[in-house]
């Protein structure tokens, strides 16, 4: 008891020292940002007065009877699965990359292939211990202070600083059984999407090609069997996930009946035996830290864009391993400003998921695409668009875009970039029409106008009045922001980032 009062004093005296930096550039009247350490997120950070909370990374105490955990916001999800896994339990939503934060998953936006029974990530926090733009420390949860509960999720920290959450938590085993499920079309792996077993606790699929995918279903298990495999996926040695799950299909980098038609994996692969052989184990058991961390290695696939066949291969992968980890891959693109290929996660109200592929694949055909359902949480304004359909669904898609048109070929140079700012504004105008939303998160190309068309201005503007968040960016600030430029970017300065991504430095605060 001791040792927990302990705890709770130390996080009260880094709240108070937090709160007398915010009060100070309040009552100065001076705007200020928020120094989180390092960060997912794909947009610039600004130079301005900074209040540095990262020193939040703290698990203050886990009930295992009431099943919750309360963390700091900077706690990064490697950290809190170590932590609860001693307890036999997890987070209900754990986000795929082991860096993202609590915190930054709640202001952020995040969902995983849990999500389709929890929602997103900030539907299994309970209350939030926050401090608004003028000092005051407050709390809030879905019963008290209600509307800065459900308007912070997702709104990018500029209704207040987050300083400790209440996390739900759910039972863990020590396996998860997968199921590979081989599907010839997004329509397919949707239908599955629509009748989720039971049983089931995990659920994405991903589409290699128009005619090529794999739905993916994991049930947690406790036993191992010697019918069952067992894989991994966090160690050098081990595949990357997307290059495993290829093996369960029968596909081939080009179609001569079809022009149509590529399978970018199948290119990345083709000159590596190991992973062109088909697989016919479509059921084994994952250790259930790889699971949740199985997009690690290789930012699902990103970092396999550049490198040509003859490269990228099994010597390669284990040599180069720590810096095609999503934490190392991150630091390199704060550093360099940005990525050269599009960059966004759209959630697609479910009924119209299937005509938005359609539409994705003939304007752009960009693969590999993630797909993963959401339920959707209506009372969370950063999570229903002005357009989105009425009735509201039940469900999202998840939809993650990650790569550049015509199968990679029209990646961002300094002489394509107003066809890559066109892209990234298509693909805006498609999300608002189908009644969608983009993470925030990403690189965004709105026009004002656009992005108040699709959030609540006045319902956002109300909340920043109420709860004294004037001297925070607002939303849009942030937003406008993100907008990448890499027209001066030389290969020096990819291999200078890439030390001082290294040496672990960060974007904002050197």
């Amino acid at each position: 008891m001791m040792e927990k009062d302990a705890v709770a004093a130390a996080h009260a005296h880094r709240v108070a020292k937090i709160s007398r930096a915010v009060r100070t550039f309040y009552d100065q009247k001076v705007p200020f940002r928020i120094y989180h350490g390092s960060s997912n997120s794909t947009r610039a950070a600004a130079r301005q007065d900074v209040v540095d909370i990262s020193g939040l990374n703290h698990v203050i105490a886990v009930d295992a009877n009431r099943k919750t955990a309360l963390v700091e916001p900077g706690v990064a999800m490697d950290e809190l699965i170590k932590h609860l896994l001693a307890y036999n339990l997890m987070p209900a939503v754990v986000p795929e990359f082991p860096g993202i934060t609590a915190g930054g998953a709640f202001a952020g936006t995040a969902a995983e292939s849990s999500s389709f029974r929890y929602g997103y990530f900030d539907k299994t926090v309970s209350n939030v211990e926050m401090i608004l733009g003028n000092g005051d420390v407050v709390r809030a949860s879905p019963t008290k202070n209600s509307d800065l509960y459900y308007g912070s999720a997702g709104a990018l920290g500029t209704l207040g600083i987050t300083t400790q959450l209440e996390i739900q938590l759910v039972e863990c085993s020590p396996y998860v059984q997968v199921t590979y499920i081989p599907v010839t079309s997004h329509a397919e792996a949707l239908e599955h999407f629509a009748q989720v077993k039971s049983d089931v606790d995990f659920i994405d699929a991903i589409m290699f090609s128009s005619r090529h995918g794999v739905v993916v279903e994991g049930r947690l298990t406790v036993s191992q069997t010697k019918n069952h495999p067992i894989v991994r996926f966090t160690r050098a040695k081990d595949p990357w996930f997307f290059t495993h799950v290829h093996s369960k299909i029968r596909c081939s980098a080009f179609s001569d009946s079809d022009n149509d038609y590529r399978c970018l994996t199948c290119h990345w692969t083709s000159r590596s035996r190991t992973y062109r052989q088909t697989s016919t184990v479509l059921i084994e058991l994952i250790p259930i830290t790889d699971f949740v961390f199985r997009y690690d290695r290789g930012v699902f696939w990103m970092a396999a864009h550049g490198w040509a066949p003859t490269l990228w291969n099994r010597i390669t992968r284990y040599v180069f391993d720590p810096i095609w980890r999503t934490r190392f891959q991150y630091r390199v693109v704060h550093l360099v400003g940005g990525t050269p290929h599009i960059i966004q996660d759209l959630a697609i109200p479910a009924p119209n998921a299937s005509p938005f592929l359609d539409s994705l694949h003939r304007e752009f055909k960009i693969y590999p695409l993630w797909l993963c359902p959401i339920r959707h949480d209506p009372d969370t304004p950063m999570h229903s668009a002005s357009t989105a359909p009425i009735p509201a669904p039940s469900f999202h898609v998840n939809i993650g875009v990650w790569g550049s048109p015509e199968y990679g070929t029209q990646f961002l140079t300094s002489s394509t970039f107003d066809a890559f700012v066109a892209s990234n504004r298509r693909i805006e105008r498609m999300v608002a029409g189908a009644g969608g939303l983009k993470w925030l998160y990403a690189s965004n190309y709105y026009t004002e106008e656009e992005f108040w068309n699709v959030y609540d201005r006045a319902g956002y503007e109300m909340l920043r009045e109420k709860w004294s968040a004037d001297r925070l960016p607002d939303l849009w600030a942030k937003v406008r922001r993100s907008r990448q430029d890499l027209r001066g970017v030389t290969v020096g300065g990819i291999l200078k980032a890439t030390v001082y991504a290294a040496l672990g430095v960060d974007r904002l605060i050197k």
